[in-house]
């Protein structure tokens, strides 16, 4: 698993949907406050 895509980012398939999800946020966060332009697919 230490070579997996995910690995680190949590035990289960929804700890690792959740620590995607706060990055996300975050990312979003960061651009709204420096203002660069993102795009939500």
């Amino acid at each position: 698993m230490e070579d997996d895509l995910f690995a680190g980012q949590g035990d289960t398939v929804d700890e690792a949907v959740a620590d995607m999800r706060e990055g996300v946020k975050f990312f979003i966060e960061t651009s709204k406050e420096k203002g660069f332009p993102y795009k939500i697919i």
